[in-house]
């Protein structure tokens, strides 16, 4: 059993993404099974293989990198598939459903990933990562994410730590725009710390990156590539701000003294311990320990009592994000401060 729910963590990333991918590969309204995979049959489920199979805190045989390494080249061939798949179906709606499904796969499983390789010590790894990241226009997140969030969090400096009372509809905007500002200004200072030039700044070297995919997306299937190549961003950025909200919501660090704020502990994060949550997602529902330390690879990190706790797994919460009255009835009670 134990080697199972070990093996599970290579499995499910890539089962749940070839079932959207089914509906890409289908067409006509099927482009949008994505959607139902992610908010209905995932959350599913994460409950029910919670009750039965409980929670994965110690395996006896421990997961190896192997899916880590190999999804990123899994991304790249399907992206570009995906992407000249959508743009022969002659139904615009149908091709926003593809571009929201490719959205989903790219922002859940892939962005979920590329955490997990922008917090690796060896600059391979990082780069991995920064590949999947830029393939939702989104490289900016290595860099706010690594030296911004990790070290604001909880904090009215960082720019996605939801606070209480937030509703989903504002911070989403607002996280996205700050994180871009965030990103440039901690590369700036540290371009100018270490009196370096232009050519070193990682913003453009991203921003470079990019226009690369655009170009290749618009050179491969024209305007129409373009267009669900961002409309699949989009959708991705979204989905990972989604998960930013619930990660930190309504928790903050108390202030010491002007502009100085205590140590960031595992009350300043949520924890869910969902089955399909954890094992689908690379343990992100750990997130207290991942705060703690944040170099230790998804393999070790350990749910925390002292965390706050979350009844249910990521695809519930997000769902219930969206009616603000019910998720701040929902969660306000279970705040530990």
């Amino acid at each position: 059993m134990n080697m199972l729910r070990a093996f599970s963590h290579h499995l499910l990333p890539y089962a749940f993404s070839l079932l959207g991918l089914m509906g890409i590969y289908l067409g006509g309204p099927w482009m949008g099974l994505g959607v139902l995979v992610l908010f209905v049959i995932h959350p599913v489920l994460d409950h029910l293989l919670t009750k039965l199979l409980g929670e994965i805190e110690k395996l006896e045989h421990t997961p190896s990198d192997l899916s880590v390494y190999v999804y990123p080249i899994y991304q790249t061939i399907f992206l570009i598939w995906g992407i000249g798949k959508i743009s022969m179906e002659p139904s615009i709606t149908n091709q926003v459903l593809g571009a929201i499904s490719l959205g989903m796969i790219t922002g859940g499983f892939g962005i979920t990933l590329s955490h997990e390789l922008i917090h690796r010590p060896k600059k391979w790894e990082i780069g991995l990562g920064v590949l999947l990241l830029s393939q939702v226009s989104y490289s900016i997140f290595r860099i706010e994410h690594v030296f911004g969030h990790h070290r604001n969090v909880g904090t009215p400096k960082d720019c996605v730590s939801a606070r209480l009372g937030e509703n989903i509809y504002t911070f989403i905007p607002k996280a996205i725009i700050k994180s871009f500002v965030s990103a440039f200004e901690i590369e700036q200072a540290r371009v100018n710390r270490k009196n370096l030039s232009l050519t070193n700044h990682r913003f453009f070297h991203y921003l470079i990156f990019q226009l690369m995919w655009m170009g290749l997306f618009y050179f491969l299937f024209g305007m129409t590539g373009l267009f669900l190549f961002l409309g699949q961003s989009l959708m991705a950025i979204i989905l990972l701000e989604c998960v930013d909200y619930i990660e930190h919501y309504g928790l903050r660090r108390k202030e010491v003294s002007p502009g100085t704020y205590e140590p960031v502990t595992e009350k300043h994060s949520w924890d869910t311990n969902f089955f399909v949550t954890n094992t689908s997602l690379f343990n992100l529902g750990k997130h207290a320990h991942h705060h703690r330390q944040a170099g230790v690879p998804y393999q070790k990190l350990r749910s925390s009592n002292e965390a706050n706790q979350y009844q249910f797994g990521y695809s519930t919460a997000i769902l219930i994000t969206l009616v603000p009255p019910l998720w701040f009835k929902l969660i306000h009670p279970r705040i530990k401060v």
